[in-house]
């Protein structure tokens, strides 16, 4: 059985998101992609859309996670930014300031940082692939593309900002609940 996870609690909505984020100068508008780049994994694809970013013209892009010496290669004054590590409330409120989460993976496992954005107030646009399109199937503020196309992604990140995004729902007890629930039909078998 495949139980879905869920966004902790300190991902939620944040009024004045920028106070907890004054170290690290983020731009006025800007794309977020959330993971470890450590060093980054082909599968993330994040080298190709740092690329299309620094070429660009619309919203900077905020890398948000540990990066390898590889990693910092990708910054472009201006254009894309390392964050670093972050706390768990520095990442919701990088969510919740941000304009959209980008996910331009060719695999993508459960989709976690799509969840948290959302549960943030944040719309997401990714590549349909992997589990996204089951675990963003029908969720307001969630736009799937066509995989490869980083053009579309940046597209859709730019006019999906400010749009309304309606949580998941989900939380840690249900996911307890349906695991235990599992576990229950599996020792009666």
């Amino acid at each position: 059985e495949v139980i879905g996870e869920a966004a902790a609690p300190v991902f939620r909505p944040h009024p004045e998101p920028r106070a907890l984020l004054e170290r690290l100068a983020l731009p006025d508008r800007f794309l977020l992609w959330v993971g470890c780049l450590d060093p980054p994994d082909p599968r993330k694809n994040v080298e190709a859309l740092a690329d299309a970013v620094a070429r660009g013209d619309g919203p900077p892009l905020l890398l948000a996670g540990r990066a390898s010496a590889r990693a910092r290669a990708l910054d472009v004054p201006g254009r894309v930014t390392l964050t670093g590590p972050v706390s768990d409330a520095e990442l919701s409120a990088l969510y919740a300031a941000a304009d959209a989460l980008v996910l331009p993976s060719h695999d993508e496992g459960f989709g976690l940082t799509a969840v948290e954005a959302l549960a943030c107030g944040t719309p997401v646009v990714a590549f349909a692939v992997g589990s996204l399109p089951e675990v963003l199937e029908g969720s307001e503020g969630a736009e799937l593309v066509e995989p490869g196309d980083l053009d579309a992604l940046l597209v859709a990140a730019e006019s999906v900002a400010g749009r309304p995004v309606k949580a998941l729902g989900r939380t840690w007890a249900d996911v307890a609940r349906e695991t235990a629930a599992a576990y229950g039909r599996a020792v009666a078998r």
